[in-house]
């Protein structure tokens, strides 16, 4: 009798995993599951949304980008943003309170309300095996390379090389992971 239920349940499970995918398969541009999703997030412009597998969505997770890769085994923070067009890699760890905008208002042209100016998009991209810090800003048109660790309450501003620890407003270089020494600021 166990062995049925266990059977049963493998089953059930199984089912329930291809239910999710059709619905998700509807709802995003791409989705490998499984995705892990908990309540209260807003996710806009799903067909814009490309997930890999193990790939998390916690609680207060606000998304709503022109265009979002987000590669597998990936978590991102709780409260977090992220909008504009921005490309996350493999294995990367984003704190909570993390705001990664990869989209700008314009503010040249003074005579015109800021609200009604448009956007720039230069999109963001975060390479793998990043770690980006509770409250940290990254902001459009920058990269983060690999193995990058971004510090708590970190603004990024400009690009990131690989292994580089960078902390502050805006962010600087303060030791690379792969190295013994570090850099004097």
């Amino acid at each position: 009798m166990l062995l049925k239920q266990k059977e049963f349940a493998s089953m059930l499970s199984k089912v329930k995993m291809v239910l999710l995918y059709i619905v998700y398969f509807f709802q995003f541009g791409k989705i490998e599951l499984p995705v892990y999703f908990y309540k209260n997030y807003f996710i806009g412009n799903r067909k814009k949304i490309y997930f890999s597998q193990k790939v998390t969505v916690p609680e207060k997770c606000y998304l709503s980008p022109l265009e979002l890769f987000v590669g597998e085994n990936t978590w991102l923070g709780v409260n977090s943003f992220i909008c504009g067009k921005v490309k996350i890699g493999s294995n990367v760890m984003v704190g909570p309170n993390v705001a990664i905008t990869g989209a700008n208002h314009n503010i040249e042209k003074a005579d015109v309300p800021m609200i009604n100016s448009g956007i720039t998009v230069k999109g963001i991209i975060i390479e793998d095996d990043v770690w980006i810090g509770a409250n940290a800003v990254v902001l459009d048109g920058t990269t983060i390379k690999r193995g990058a660790v971004i510090g708590a309450g970190c603004v990024v501003t400009k690009d990131i090389p690989e292994y580089a620890v960078v902390v502050g407003n805006p962010a600087k270089i303060i030791k690379y992971r792969n190295h013994d020494c570090s850099v004097t600021v």
